[in-house]
Protein backbone atom coordinates (compact mmCIF):
# COMPACT_ATOMS: atom_id res chain seq x y z
CA UNK A 1 0.00 0.00 0.00
CA UNK A 2 1.50 3.38 -1.01
CA UNK A 3 2.68 5.58 1.80
CA UNK A 4 1.18 9.03 2.26
CA UNK A 5 3.07 11.93 0.73
CA UNK A 6 5.23 14.17 2.91
CA UNK A 7 5.77 17.92 2.66
CA UNK A 8 8.88 19.49 4.17
CA UNK A 9 10.11 23.05 3.91
CA UNK A 10 13.85 23.22 3.30
CA UNK A 11 16.47 25.64 1.99
CA UNK A 12 17.89 25.32 -1.52
CA UNK A 13 21.28 24.22 -0.13
CA UNK A 14 19.62 21.05 1.24
CA UNK A 15 17.97 20.28 -2.09
CA UNK A 16 21.19 20.80 -4.05
CA UNK A 17 23.04 18.35 -1.82
CA UNK A 18 23.93 14.65 -1.67
CA UNK A 19 20.51 14.01 -0.12
CA UNK A 20 18.92 14.44 -3.57
CA UNK A 21 19.75 13.22 -7.05
CA UNK A 22 17.12 15.16 -8.99
CA UNK A 23 16.08 13.79 -12.36
CA UNK A 24 13.74 15.36 -14.92
CA UNK A 25 12.04 12.43 -16.68
CA UNK A 26 11.54 12.39 -20.42
CA UNK A 27 7.77 12.64 -20.11
CA UNK A 28 8.03 16.13 -18.62
CA UNK A 29 7.54 19.12 -20.88
CA UNK A 30 10.75 20.85 -22.08
CA UNK A 31 12.44 23.57 -20.07
CA UNK A 32 10.35 26.53 -21.19
CA UNK A 33 11.21 29.54 -19.06
CA UNK A 34 11.99 32.45 -21.34
CA UNK A 35 14.05 35.52 -20.52
CA UNK A 36 10.99 37.28 -19.04
CA UNK A 37 10.46 34.69 -16.29
CA UNK A 38 14.19 34.36 -15.63
CA UNK A 39 14.72 38.10 -15.29
CA UNK A 40 11.66 38.37 -13.07
CA UNK A 41 13.13 35.75 -10.69
CA UNK A 42 16.50 37.51 -10.63
CA UNK A 43 14.88 40.91 -10.02
CA UNK A 44 12.80 39.47 -7.17
CA UNK A 45 15.89 37.97 -5.54
CA UNK A 46 17.91 41.17 -5.89
CA UNK A 47 15.03 43.30 -4.55
CA UNK A 48 14.67 40.95 -1.59
CA UNK A 49 18.44 41.10 -0.99
CA UNK A 50 18.45 44.90 -1.03
CA UNK A 51 15.57 44.98 1.46
CA UNK A 52 17.07 42.21 3.60
CA UNK A 53 20.87 42.28 3.27
CA UNK A 54 22.99 39.33 4.27
CA UNK A 55 23.64 39.07 8.03
CA UNK A 56 26.26 37.25 10.03
CA UNK A 57 25.97 33.41 10.28
CA UNK A 58 25.11 33.69 13.97
CA UNK A 59 21.82 35.43 13.16
CA UNK A 60 20.92 33.41 10.06
CA UNK A 61 18.06 31.61 11.78
CA UNK A 62 16.38 34.95 12.47
CA UNK A 63 16.92 36.33 8.95
CA UNK A 64 13.90 36.79 6.64
CA UNK A 65 13.43 34.04 4.05
CA UNK A 66 12.32 33.98 0.43
CA UNK A 67 9.75 31.34 -0.58
CA UNK A 68 10.24 29.77 -4.00
CA UNK A 69 7.11 27.64 -4.00
CA UNK A 70 6.76 23.86 -3.99
CA UNK A 71 8.25 20.98 -5.94
CA UNK A 72 6.76 17.51 -6.31
CA UNK A 73 9.06 14.47 -6.31
CA UNK A 74 8.72 10.72 -6.68
CA UNK A 75 11.22 9.64 -4.02
CA UNK A 76 11.74 6.73 -1.66
CA UNK A 77 12.54 7.66 1.91
CA UNK A 78 16.28 7.59 2.72
CA UNK A 79 17.22 7.25 -0.97
CA UNK A 80 18.63 10.25 -2.89
CA UNK A 81 17.14 9.36 -6.29
CA UNK A 82 14.21 11.71 -6.96
CA UNK A 83 12.09 12.12 -10.09
CA UNK A 84 10.89 15.70 -10.50
CA UNK A 85 7.19 15.74 -11.33
CA UNK A 86 6.78 19.47 -10.79
CA UNK A 87 9.40 22.18 -10.29
CA UNK A 88 11.85 21.66 -13.11
CA UNK A 89 11.57 25.27 -14.36
CA UNK A 90 12.73 26.75 -11.03
CA UNK A 91 15.33 24.04 -10.34
CA UNK A 92 16.83 24.40 -13.81
CA UNK A 93 16.86 28.20 -13.65
CA UNK A 94 18.44 28.20 -10.18
CA UNK A 95 21.15 25.83 -11.41
CA UNK A 96 21.73 28.09 -14.40
CA UNK A 97 21.92 31.17 -12.17
CA UNK A 98 24.38 29.50 -9.79
CA UNK A 99 26.53 28.44 -12.74
CA UNK A 100 26.57 32.01 -14.08
CA UNK A 101 27.54 33.37 -10.66
CA UNK A 102 30.29 30.72 -10.40
CA UNK A 103 31.86 31.99 -13.63
CA UNK A 104 32.10 35.55 -12.25
CA UNK A 105 33.79 34.75 -8.91
CA UNK A 106 37.25 33.74 -7.80
CA UNK A 107 38.39 30.12 -8.12
CA UNK A 108 37.99 29.51 -4.39
CA UNK A 109 34.44 30.89 -4.32
CA UNK A 110 33.61 28.99 -7.51
CA UNK A 111 34.64 25.70 -5.86
CA UNK A 112 32.12 26.34 -3.09
CA UNK A 113 29.35 26.94 -5.62
CA UNK A 114 30.33 23.73 -7.41
CA UNK A 115 28.92 21.77 -4.47
CA UNK A 116 25.43 23.04 -5.30
CA UNK A 117 25.78 21.98 -8.95
CA UNK A 118 27.59 18.65 -8.87
CA UNK A 119 29.43 16.28 -6.56
CA UNK A 120 33.00 15.67 -7.64
CA UNK A 121 33.78 12.05 -8.36
CA UNK A 122 36.89 10.05 -7.47
CA UNK A 123 38.90 8.59 -10.32
CA UNK A 124 40.71 6.10 -8.05
CA UNK A 125 37.42 4.78 -6.72
CA UNK A 126 35.97 4.87 -10.25
CA UNK A 127 33.24 7.19 -9.06
CA UNK A 128 32.01 9.70 -11.69
CA UNK A 129 30.82 13.21 -11.01
CA UNK A 130 27.21 13.20 -9.81
CA UNK A 131 25.10 16.13 -10.94
CA UNK A 132 22.53 17.52 -8.53
CA UNK A 133 20.02 17.95 -11.37
CA UNK A 134 19.70 15.76 -14.45
CA UNK A 135 17.61 17.25 -17.27
CA UNK A 136 15.49 15.28 -19.72
CA UNK A 137 17.61 12.85 -21.76
CA UNK A 138 17.36 14.98 -24.90
CA UNK A 139 18.81 18.05 -23.14
CA UNK A 140 20.93 16.51 -20.34
CA UNK A 141 24.31 16.30 -22.14
CA UNK A 142 24.03 19.91 -23.38
CA UNK A 143 23.18 21.12 -19.86
CA UNK A 144 26.04 19.16 -18.28
CA UNK A 145 28.57 20.41 -20.81
CA UNK A 146 27.68 24.10 -20.91
CA UNK A 147 26.05 24.78 -17.54
CA UNK A 148 27.00 22.28 -14.87
CA UNK A 149 30.63 21.57 -15.71
CA UNK A 150 33.06 24.48 -15.32
CA UNK A 151 34.64 23.66 -18.69
CA UNK A 152 33.73 24.50 -21.41
CA UNK A 153 30.98 26.03 -19.33
CA UNK A 154 28.84 29.11 -19.38
CA UNK A 155 31.37 31.42 -20.97
CA UNK A 156 31.53 29.16 -24.01
CA UNK A 157 27.77 28.72 -24.05
CA UNK A 158 27.05 32.45 -24.35
CA UNK A 159 29.25 32.67 -27.47
CA UNK A 160 26.90 30.31 -29.33
CA UNK A 161 24.27 31.58 -31.71
CA UNK A 162 20.68 30.32 -31.22
CA UNK A 163 20.94 28.80 -34.71
CA UNK A 164 24.04 26.77 -33.77
CA UNK A 165 23.68 23.05 -34.63
CA UNK A 166 23.96 22.07 -30.96
CA UNK A 167 21.03 24.31 -30.01
CA UNK A 168 18.54 21.93 -31.59
CA UNK A 169 15.61 21.98 -29.11
CA UNK A 170 13.45 24.74 -27.65
CA UNK A 171 14.81 23.89 -24.19
CA UNK A 172 18.44 24.36 -25.27
CA UNK A 173 17.56 27.64 -26.91
CA UNK A 174 15.92 28.86 -23.70
CA UNK A 175 18.97 27.77 -21.69
CA UNK A 176 21.24 29.70 -24.06
CA UNK A 177 19.16 32.89 -24.07
CA UNK A 178 18.70 32.82 -20.30
CA UNK A 179 22.44 32.32 -19.80
CA UNK A 180 23.19 35.36 -21.98
CA UNK A 181 20.68 37.42 -19.99
CA UNK A 182 21.98 36.34 -16.59
CA UNK A 183 25.61 36.96 -17.54
CA UNK A 184 24.74 40.45 -18.75
CA UNK A 185 22.87 41.23 -15.53
CA UNK A 186 25.53 39.75 -13.24
CA UNK A 187 28.21 41.80 -14.99
CA UNK A 188 26.51 44.86 -13.48
CA UNK A 189 27.01 43.54 -9.92
CA UNK A 190 30.11 43.64 -7.74
CA UNK A 191 31.79 40.37 -6.65
CA UNK A 192 30.43 40.94 -3.14
CA UNK A 193 26.90 41.36 -4.46
CA UNK A 194 27.28 38.09 -6.40
CA UNK A 195 28.52 36.39 -3.25
CA UNK A 196 25.59 37.76 -1.24
CA UNK A 197 23.19 36.60 -3.92
CA UNK A 198 24.62 33.08 -3.69
CA UNK A 199 24.28 33.15 0.10
CA UNK A 200 20.66 34.22 -0.27
CA UNK A 201 19.84 31.42 -2.75
CA UNK A 202 21.56 28.73 -0.70
CA UNK A 203 20.49 29.65 2.81
CA UNK A 204 17.42 31.84 2.75
CA UNK A 205 15.52 30.62 -0.32
CA UNK A 206 13.10 27.91 0.76
CA UNK A 207 10.90 25.47 -1.10
CA UNK A 208 8.28 23.02 0.10
CA UNK A 209 9.35 19.56 -1.06
CA UNK A 210 6.35 17.31 -1.55
CA UNK A 211 7.52 13.74 -2.02
CA UNK A 212 5.84 10.38 -2.43
CA UNK A 213 7.21 7.02 -3.54
CA UNK A 214 4.09 6.37 -5.60
CA UNK A 215 3.88 7.47 -9.26
CA UNK A 216 0.11 7.91 -9.29
CA UNK A 217 0.07 9.84 -6.03
CA UNK A 218 2.74 12.21 -7.33
CA UNK A 219 0.72 13.01 -10.43
CA UNK A 220 -2.45 13.60 -8.44
CA UNK A 221 -0.56 16.17 -6.38
CA UNK A 222 0.83 17.64 -9.59
CA UNK A 223 -2.69 18.12 -11.02
CA UNK A 224 -3.96 19.82 -7.88
CA UNK A 225 -1.04 22.25 -7.77
CA UNK A 226 -1.20 23.06 -11.46
CA UNK A 227 -4.94 23.54 -11.63
CA UNK A 228 -4.40 26.65 -9.51
CA UNK A 229 -2.71 28.89 -11.98
CA UNK A 230 0.85 27.71 -12.44
CA UNK A 231 2.35 28.07 -15.90
CA UNK A 232 1.43 24.78 -17.59
CA UNK A 233 -0.25 24.31 -20.92
CA UNK A 234 -3.31 22.05 -21.23
CA UNK A 235 -1.13 19.61 -23.20
CA UNK A 236 1.38 19.38 -20.33
CA UNK A 237 -1.37 18.37 -17.92
CA UNK A 238 -2.99 16.05 -20.46
CA UNK A 239 0.40 14.42 -21.00
CA UNK A 240 0.81 13.69 -17.30
CA UNK A 241 -2.66 12.14 -17.15
CA UNK A 242 -2.09 10.00 -20.22
CA UNK A 243 1.28 8.79 -18.99
CA UNK A 244 -0.17 7.94 -15.62
CA UNK A 245 -2.73 5.80 -17.46
CA UNK A 246 0.01 4.24 -19.58
CA UNK A 247 1.91 3.37 -16.40
CA UNK A 248 -1.23 1.67 -15.11
CA UNK A 249 -2.14 -0.11 -18.38
CA UNK A 250 1.32 -1.21 -19.54
CA UNK A 251 4.18 0.09 -17.34
CA UNK A 252 6.75 -1.65 -19.53
CA UNK A 253 5.78 0.71 -22.39
CA UNK A 254 6.08 3.97 -20.41
CA UNK A 255 9.67 4.83 -21.40
CA UNK A 256 9.16 4.14 -25.11
CA UNK A 257 5.91 6.12 -25.23
CA UNK A 258 7.56 8.95 -23.30
CA UNK A 259 10.43 9.13 -25.79
CA UNK A 260 8.00 9.04 -28.71
CA UNK A 261 5.96 11.90 -27.20
CA UNK A 262 9.11 13.94 -26.65
CA UNK A 263 10.29 13.39 -30.22
CA UNK A 264 6.92 14.46 -31.63
CA UNK A 265 6.90 17.60 -29.50
CA UNK A 266 10.41 18.51 -30.65
CA UNK A 267 9.49 17.91 -34.30
CA UNK A 268 6.40 20.12 -34.23
CA UNK A 269 7.49 22.60 -31.55
CA UNK A 270 5.27 23.28 -28.55
CA UNK A 271 2.90 25.55 -30.47
CA UNK A 272 2.56 23.11 -33.36
CA UNK A 273 2.06 20.21 -30.96
CA UNK A 274 -0.70 22.12 -29.19
CA UNK A 275 -2.31 22.86 -32.57
CA UNK A 276 -2.27 19.13 -33.34
CA UNK A 277 -4.22 18.39 -30.16
CA UNK A 278 -6.71 21.12 -31.06
CA UNK A 279 -7.34 19.30 -34.34
CA UNK A 280 -7.56 15.94 -32.57
CA UNK A 281 -10.18 17.44 -30.27
CA UNK A 282 -12.14 18.50 -33.37
CA UNK A 283 -11.78 15.00 -34.82
CA UNK A 284 -13.31 13.60 -31.63
CA UNK A 285 -15.98 16.25 -31.10
CA UNK A 286 -16.96 17.23 -34.68
CA UNK A 287 -18.93 20.21 -33.37
CA UNK A 288 -18.03 23.49 -31.73
CA UNK A 289 -17.25 22.78 -28.09
CA UNK A 290 -18.30 24.84 -25.11
CA UNK A 291 -15.67 23.30 -22.84
CA UNK A 292 -11.91 23.82 -22.61
CA UNK A 293 -9.44 21.86 -24.70
CA UNK A 294 -8.22 20.05 -21.58
CA UNK A 295 -11.73 19.14 -20.41
CA UNK A 296 -12.79 17.89 -23.84
CA UNK A 297 -9.72 15.77 -24.46
CA UNK A 298 -9.71 14.39 -20.91
CA UNK A 299 -13.34 13.31 -21.34
CA UNK A 300 -12.83 11.86 -24.82
CA UNK A 301 -9.64 10.00 -23.96
CA UNK A 302 -11.29 8.36 -20.95
CA UNK A 303 -13.19 6.27 -23.50
CA UNK A 304 -9.98 5.06 -25.13
CA UNK A 305 -6.90 3.10 -24.20
CA UNK A 306 -4.12 5.59 -23.41
CA UNK A 307 -1.55 3.11 -24.72
CA UNK A 308 -3.42 2.74 -28.02
CA UNK A 309 -3.83 6.52 -28.35
CA UNK A 310 -0.15 7.21 -27.68
CA UNK A 311 1.17 4.34 -29.81
CA UNK A 312 -1.21 4.54 -32.76
CA UNK A 313 -3.59 7.47 -33.21
CA UNK A 314 -1.28 10.24 -32.00
CA UNK A 315 1.82 9.30 -34.06
CA UNK A 316 -0.28 8.77 -37.20
CA UNK A 317 -2.10 12.06 -36.71
CA UNK A 318 1.21 13.81 -36.09
CA UNK A 319 2.77 12.46 -39.29
CA UNK A 320 -0.31 13.44 -41.29
CA UNK A 321 -0.48 16.91 -39.71
CA UNK A 322 3.20 17.57 -40.36
CA UNK A 323 2.90 16.51 -44.00
CA UNK A 324 -0.28 18.55 -44.51
CA UNK A 325 1.32 21.71 -43.10
CA UNK A 326 4.42 21.31 -45.24
CA UNK A 327 2.42 20.24 -48.34
CA UNK A 328 4.58 17.15 -48.60
CA UNK A 329 2.77 14.11 -49.95
CA UNK A 330 5.54 11.84 -51.28
CA UNK A 331 3.64 9.84 -53.88
CA UNK A 332 5.40 9.10 -57.16
CA UNK A 333 2.31 9.61 -59.34
CA UNK A 334 -0.03 12.06 -57.60
CA UNK A 335 2.23 13.67 -55.00
CA UNK A 336 2.91 16.89 -56.89
CA UNK A 337 -0.75 17.51 -57.69
CA UNK A 338 -1.85 16.77 -54.11
CA UNK A 339 0.82 19.13 -52.78
CA UNK A 340 -0.48 21.96 -54.97
CA UNK A 341 -3.94 21.58 -53.42
CA UNK A 342 -2.39 21.39 -49.93
CA UNK A 343 -0.40 24.57 -50.52
CA UNK A 344 -3.59 26.44 -51.40
CA UNK A 345 -5.46 24.99 -48.44
CA UNK A 346 -2.67 26.20 -46.18
CA UNK A 347 -3.27 29.75 -47.40
CA UNK A 348 -6.76 29.78 -45.91
CA UNK A 349 -7.36 32.01 -42.90
CA UNK A 350 -9.19 29.22 -41.07
CA UNK A 351 -8.08 25.70 -40.17
CA UNK A 352 -11.29 23.73 -39.61
CA UNK A 353 -10.44 21.78 -42.80
CA UNK A 354 -7.39 20.23 -41.12
CA UNK A 355 -9.15 17.60 -38.91
CA UNK A 356 -10.93 15.92 -41.87
CA UNK A 357 -7.69 16.18 -43.84
CA UNK A 358 -5.87 14.31 -41.05
CA UNK A 359 -8.68 11.76 -40.76
CA UNK A 360 -8.57 11.02 -44.49
CA UNK A 361 -4.77 10.99 -44.63
CA UNK A 362 -4.31 8.36 -41.92
CA UNK A 363 -6.83 6.06 -43.66
CA UNK A 364 -5.92 6.52 -47.33
CA UNK A 365 -2.31 7.75 -47.47
CA UNK A 366 -1.25 4.82 -49.68
CA UNK A 367 -4.02 5.43 -52.25
CA UNK A 368 -2.62 8.20 -54.42
CA UNK A 369 -5.70 8.50 -56.64
CA UNK A 370 -8.04 8.80 -53.65
CA UNK A 371 -5.77 11.39 -52.01
CA UNK A 372 -5.78 13.50 -55.17
CA UNK A 373 -9.54 13.28 -55.55
CA UNK A 374 -10.15 14.13 -51.89
CA UNK A 375 -7.85 17.14 -51.62
CA UNK A 376 -9.06 18.54 -54.93
CA UNK A 377 -12.62 18.53 -53.58
CA UNK A 378 -11.53 19.72 -50.12
CA UNK A 379 -9.93 22.79 -51.72
CA UNK A 380 -13.13 23.37 -53.71
CA UNK A 381 -15.30 23.16 -50.58
CA UNK A 382 -13.02 25.30 -48.41
CA UNK A 383 -12.59 28.09 -50.98
CA UNK A 384 -16.31 28.19 -51.68
CA UNK A 385 -16.95 28.58 -47.95
CA UNK A 386 -14.30 31.32 -47.71
CA UNK A 387 -15.80 33.18 -50.66
CA UNK A 388 -19.35 32.89 -49.34
CA UNK A 389 -18.23 34.09 -45.90
CA UNK A 390 -19.46 31.05 -43.98
CA UNK A 391 -19.37 31.65 -40.21
CA UNK A 392 -17.03 29.88 -37.81
CA UNK A 393 -19.88 27.75 -36.45
CA UNK A 394 -21.06 26.71 -39.92
CA UNK A 395 -17.53 25.82 -41.01
CA UNK A 396 -16.99 23.81 -37.83
CA UNK A 397 -20.24 21.90 -38.31
CA UNK A 398 -19.58 21.19 -42.01
CA UNK A 399 -16.02 19.97 -41.55
CA UNK A 400 -17.09 18.03 -38.45
CA UNK A 401 -19.70 16.24 -40.56
CA UNK A 402 -17.03 15.52 -43.13
CA UNK A 403 -14.76 14.00 -40.48
CA UNK A 404 -17.63 11.79 -39.35
CA UNK A 405 -18.29 10.69 -42.94
CA UNK A 406 -14.62 9.78 -43.38
CA UNK A 407 -14.54 7.78 -40.15
CA UNK A 408 -17.72 5.91 -41.05
CA UNK A 409 -16.46 5.01 -44.52
CA UNK A 410 -19.28 6.88 -46.28
CA UNK A 411 -19.16 7.63 -50.00
CA UNK A 412 -17.52 11.06 -50.08
CA UNK A 413 -18.38 11.60 -53.73
CA UNK A 414 -22.11 11.10 -53.50
CA UNK A 415 -24.25 14.20 -54.03
CA UNK A 416 -25.25 14.19 -50.34
CA UNK A 417 -21.69 14.00 -49.01
CA UNK A 418 -20.54 16.94 -46.83
CA UNK A 419 -17.44 17.07 -49.06
CA UNK A 420 -19.50 18.08 -52.07
CA UNK A 421 -21.08 21.44 -52.83
CA UNK A 422 -24.84 21.43 -53.17
CA UNK A 423 -26.35 22.87 -56.38
CA UNK A 424 -27.27 26.02 -54.43
CA UNK A 425 -23.77 26.38 -53.02
CA UNK A 426 -22.35 25.99 -56.52
CA UNK A 427 -24.65 28.70 -57.82
CA UNK A 428 -23.95 31.06 -54.93
CA UNK A 429 -20.21 30.63 -55.48
CA UNK A 430 -20.56 31.23 -59.22
CA UNK A 431 -22.82 34.21 -58.59
CA UNK A 432 -20.20 35.86 -56.42
CA UNK A 433 -17.49 35.26 -59.00
CA UNK A 434 -19.60 36.61 -61.84
CA UNK A 435 -21.10 39.48 -59.85
CA UNK A 436 -19.55 42.45 -58.07
CA UNK A 437 -16.78 40.24 -56.69
CA UNK A 438 -14.89 43.01 -54.91
CA UNK A 439 -18.00 44.00 -52.93
CA UNK A 440 -19.59 40.57 -52.48
CA UNK A 441 -16.50 38.90 -51.02
CA UNK A 442 -16.35 40.80 -47.75
CA UNK A 443 -13.02 39.52 -46.45
CA UNK A 444 -10.02 41.34 -47.98
CA UNK A 445 -7.94 38.25 -47.26
CA UNK A 446 -10.37 35.96 -49.13
CA UNK A 447 -10.66 38.41 -52.01
CA UNK A 448 -6.90 38.54 -52.51
CA UNK A 449 -6.33 34.80 -52.03
CA UNK A 450 -9.00 33.84 -54.56
CA UNK A 451 -7.47 36.21 -57.10
CA UNK A 452 -4.04 34.69 -56.41
CA UNK A 453 -5.57 31.26 -57.05
CA UNK A 454 -7.00 32.55 -60.32
CA UNK A 455 -3.65 34.09 -61.24
CA UNK A 456 -1.96 30.73 -60.64
CA UNK A 457 -4.49 28.89 -62.81
CA UNK A 458 -4.15 31.21 -65.80
CA UNK A 459 -0.36 30.98 -65.46
CA UNK A 460 -0.58 27.20 -65.74
CA UNK A 461 -0.68 26.44 -62.02
CA UNK A 462 3.00 27.18 -61.49
CA UNK A 463 2.90 30.82 -60.38
CA UNK A 464 4.11 31.54 -56.85
CA UNK A 465 5.13 34.90 -55.44
CA UNK A 466 7.25 35.92 -52.50
CA UNK A 467 6.46 39.64 -52.58
CA UNK A 468 6.04 40.95 -49.01
CA UNK A 469 2.94 42.91 -50.06
CA UNK A 470 0.34 41.94 -52.63
CA UNK A 471 -2.77 44.04 -53.09
CA UNK A 472 -5.89 44.13 -55.25
CA UNK A 473 -6.31 47.10 -57.59
CA UNK A 474 -9.19 48.29 -59.75
CA UNK A 475 -8.12 49.05 -63.32
CA UNK A 476 -11.09 51.34 -63.99
CA UNK A 477 -10.94 53.56 -60.86
CA UNK A 478 -13.82 53.61 -58.43
CA UNK A 479 -13.98 57.42 -58.75
CA UNK A 480 -12.54 58.45 -62.14
CA UNK A 481 -11.86 62.10 -62.89
CA UNK A 482 -14.56 63.80 -65.01
CA UNK A 483 -12.30 64.72 -67.96
CA UNK A 484 -10.37 61.44 -68.10
CA UNK A 485 -10.27 58.66 -70.69
CA UNK A 486 -12.01 56.49 -68.09
CA UNK A 487 -15.18 58.57 -68.36
CA UNK A 488 -14.90 58.65 -72.16
CA UNK A 489 -14.71 54.83 -72.26
CA UNK A 490 -17.38 54.38 -69.56
CA UNK A 491 -19.60 57.43 -70.14
CA UNK A 492 -22.43 56.70 -67.68
CA UNK A 493 -22.49 56.10 -63.94
CA UNK A 494 -24.57 52.96 -64.51
CA UNK A 495 -21.98 51.52 -66.90
CA UNK A 496 -19.14 52.28 -64.53
CA UNK A 497 -21.03 50.82 -61.56
CA UNK A 498 -21.76 47.66 -63.55
CA UNK A 499 -18.11 46.89 -64.30
CA UNK A 500 -15.98 48.53 -61.60
CA UNK A 501 -16.06 45.71 -59.03
CA UNK A 502 -16.09 42.75 -61.42
CA UNK A 503 -13.16 40.32 -61.56
CA UNK A 504 -12.64 41.46 -65.16
CA UNK A 505 -11.66 44.92 -63.85
CA UNK A 506 -9.28 43.74 -61.12
CA UNK A 507 -5.51 43.25 -61.09
CA UNK A 508 -2.88 42.25 -58.53
CA UNK A 509 -0.04 44.53 -57.52
CA UNK A 510 3.21 43.62 -55.77
CA UNK A 511 2.94 46.74 -53.63
CA UNK A 512 0.48 48.62 -51.45
CA UNK A 513 -2.33 50.41 -53.22
CA UNK A 514 -1.89 54.15 -53.58
CA UNK A 515 -5.06 56.22 -53.42
CA UNK A 516 -3.42 59.03 -55.38
CA UNK A 517 -2.39 56.61 -58.13
CA UNK A 518 -5.81 55.01 -58.51
CA UNK A 519 -6.98 57.81 -60.85
CA UNK A 520 -3.89 57.82 -63.06
CA UNK A 521 -4.59 57.57 -66.75
CA UNK A 522 -4.56 54.06 -68.19
CA UNK A 523 -1.20 54.55 -69.91
CA UNK A 524 0.44 55.88 -66.74
CA UNK A 525 -1.04 53.07 -64.65
CA UNK A 526 0.27 50.49 -67.10
CA UNK A 527 3.78 51.87 -67.44
CA UNK A 528 4.48 52.80 -63.83
CA UNK A 529 1.94 51.80 -61.21
CA UNK A 530 1.21 48.29 -62.50
CA UNK A 531 4.88 47.40 -62.74
CA UNK A 532 7.37 46.59 -60.02
CA UNK A 533 10.89 47.75 -60.86
CA UNK A 534 9.71 48.07 -64.43
CA UNK A 535 8.32 44.53 -64.65
CA UNK A 536 4.83 43.10 -64.12
CA UNK A 537 5.22 39.58 -62.73
CA UNK A 538 1.63 38.58 -62.04
CA UNK A 539 -0.36 36.94 -64.81
CA UNK A 540 -3.54 38.89 -64.06
CA UNK A 541 -1.66 42.16 -64.37
CA UNK A 542 0.27 41.14 -67.48
CA UNK A 543 -3.12 40.62 -69.15
CA UNK A 544 -4.02 44.24 -68.47
CA UNK A 545 -0.75 45.52 -69.92
CA UNK A 546 -1.53 43.85 -73.25
CA UNK A 547 -4.32 46.36 -73.94
CA UNK A 548 -3.98 49.88 -75.34
CA UNK A 549 -7.35 50.97 -73.99
CA UNK A 550 -9.77 49.77 -71.33
CA UNK A 551 -13.32 49.63 -72.62
CA UNK A 552 -16.49 47.87 -71.44
CA UNK A 553 -16.08 45.25 -74.19
CA UNK A 554 -12.52 44.47 -73.07
CA UNK A 555 -13.63 44.13 -69.45
CA UNK A 556 -16.61 41.96 -70.50
CA UNK A 557 -14.42 39.61 -72.53
CA UNK A 558 -11.88 39.37 -69.73
CA UNK A 559 -14.65 38.83 -67.16
CA UNK A 560 -16.09 35.89 -69.06
CA UNK A 561 -12.68 34.31 -69.59
CA UNK A 562 -11.54 34.64 -65.96
CA UNK A 563 -14.78 33.46 -64.40
CA UNK A 564 -14.82 30.44 -66.71
CA UNK A 565 -11.37 29.42 -65.42
CA UNK A 566 -12.59 29.24 -61.81
CA UNK A 567 -15.95 27.81 -62.87
CA UNK A 568 -14.15 24.91 -64.56
CA UNK A 569 -11.59 24.42 -61.77
CA UNK A 570 -14.21 24.27 -59.01
CA UNK A 571 -16.92 22.58 -61.11
CA UNK A 572 -19.54 25.28 -60.62
CA UNK A 573 -22.85 25.23 -62.44
CA UNK A 574 -24.72 28.29 -63.53
CA UNK A 575 -28.37 28.45 -62.53
CA UNK A 576 -30.51 26.35 -64.93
Amino acid sequence: MPRSPTAIEMPVKDIFSSSFLLNIPGYQRPYSWAETQTEELLDDLLDFLRANPETSPQSLEQAPTYFLGSIVLIKEKDKPEATVVDGQQRLTTLTLLLSCIRSTLSMEAARSINEFIYETGNAFKKLPDRFRLELRPIDAAFFRCYVQQPEPGIRTLITLDPSHREVDTDAKRNILLNAKLLMQRLAQLTPQQCTDLTMLIANRCYVVVVSTPDFNSAFRIFWVLNSRGLDLSPIDILKSRLLENVNREAPEKLNAITRSWEDMEVDLGREGFSDLFTHIRSMFRKLKSKETLLDDLTSDLEQRSSVDFCENLLPKAKEAFESILSADYPHSETGNAVNVYLSWLNRLAFTQWVPPAIAFWVRHEKDGAAMLRFFKDLERLAYSMAMRGETYDRRTARFGSLTGAIESGADLWSAASPLQLSPMECWDTYDMLNGDFYLLVKSPWARKTILLKLDSLIAGGEATYDHPIISVEHVLPQTPLPDSDWVRWFPTVELRNHWTHKIGNLALLAKSTNSAACNYSFSVKKNTYFRRRGVATMALTVQVLAHRSWTPQIVKTRQEALVSVLEKHWRLQQRP
